[in-house]
């Protein structure tokens, strides 16, 4: 080995295969070469990096980071210099950014005999100096696996997620299936199963794609709709197992919800329910009879609901879950029709088109 030749009379020049590392200049000889090592490394191949910071070249209390071939100095407010041609932290006489202090891409600010680093994101520290782990907020959905990248100033990838079947994105919310959805005008893709969805419509659309417009007397709930509109307050009435139920809180859930399990709301017929709530005494008509007439807060702690707010119909949006929203008093969203809604005594039925927002709410039957 480093011969060649019938009678091992050629020298090989073991420098052609390049063995010095980080610029090292390549020296052959007899049978061996030697590799010239530029400041800042040292060894065979002058693959190891010098660690400058051992003899504290920083001075006046600089903060020393050892770079790959060199170092660079951190000074303290003051001083300047981040090398031997710039004095290594001498006495400033100019900016106190004048060492660029700050990693990372941050930005310097020079103040009086001090400065302050502002960080790009993904990074902290006096000096900008931390890497932060983004996945300590959990950004991936749908039980994800989060990786924490390396920030580079230059990329705003920080973070990875690596998605469970049958999930997408870069977060992971978005179903595989509707990755190249073609619902429309604002509509929300909901996965059917792993390859087929179903877009859910604004309120006043209809069609596979939402791209139909309706007319929407009689609303049709599915159990995931909703319809939303501008009034509110707590008083809620709905459908347990056929049965009315009704629930109101005038600030501290003073009464307990009230189910008639004596009346059955079912079998494809209309039913009318009329609701009315003054100061804390409610009554209920169901079909022009009066079923109800209790003083909710006989104690008068308060005086009547609080409007202001919104109305919903049929259930939440998509990412709120019914039963904590209504804290347990209803387990899944309204099934069926609904029509002819009156607010406030007002002569003339809610225009749920005009002022309303809701998805996935269809024509119903009249």
């Amino acid at each position: 080995m480093g011969f060649a030749g019938h009678h091992c009379e050629e020298d090989i020049n073991e420098c052609t295969s390049s063995p010095c590392h980080n610029a090292g200049i390549c020296e052959d000889l007899v049978n061996e070469f030697r590799c010239i090592c530029p400041p800042g490394y040292f060894g065979t191949l002058c693959d190891l990096d010098v660690n400058e910071c051992e003899v504290s070249p920083c001075l006046h209390e600089g903060i020393c980071i050892n770079t790959p071939g060199g170092f660079k100095c951190v000074c303290r407010p003051g001083y300047s210099g981040s090398s031997f041609t710039l004095g290594i932290c001498g006495i400033n006489g100019s900016s106190d950014c004048a060492s660029s202090p700050c990693l990372n891409g941050g930005s310097c600010v020079d103040l009086t005999d001090k400065y302050a680093c502002f960080c790009q994101d993904g990074f902290m520290g006096d000096f900008c100096e931390v890497d932060v782990n983004e996945c300590c907020s959990a950004p991936c959905h749908n039980g994800a696996i989060c990786q924490d990248l390396i920030n580079s100033y230059v990329s705003s990838h920080s973070f990875t997620c690596i998605c469970p079947p049958p999930w997408t994105g870069s977060v992971c919310n978005q179903s595989v299936s509707c990755a190249n959805n073609m619902c429309i005008h604002g509509s929300l893709c909901a996965p059917f199963n792993m390859t087929s969805y179903r877009c859910m419509c604004p309120l006043g659309l209809g069609g596979r794609y939402c791209d139909t417009e309706i007319s929407i007397d009689t609303l049709k709930f599915v159990g995931n709709s909703f319809a939303e509109h501008e009034d509110d307050d707590y008083l809620a009435i709905g459908l347990e197992s056929g049965h009315l139920k009704i629930a109101v809180n005038l600030g501290e859930r003073l009464s307990l919800p009230l189910t008639f399990r004596n009346l059955t709301l079912c079998c494809n017929k209309w039913h009318n329910v009329s609701l009315s709530l003054k100061s804390t005494v409610i009554q209920v008509f169901l079909n022009s009879t009066r079923i109800l007439f209790e003083d909710v807060d006989p104690f008068e702690r308060y005086v009547a609901l609080n409007y202001g707010g919104q109305l919903y119909f049929g259930g939440f949006e998509l990412h709120r879950n019914i039963s904590v929203v209504t804290s347990g008093l209803f387990s899944k969203g309204f099934e069926g029709n609904l029509k002819n809604v009156h607010l406030f005594e007002d002569t003339k039925p809610v225009l749920f088109l005009k002022n309303s927002e809701g998805f996935n709410v269809h024509e119903g039957n009249e």
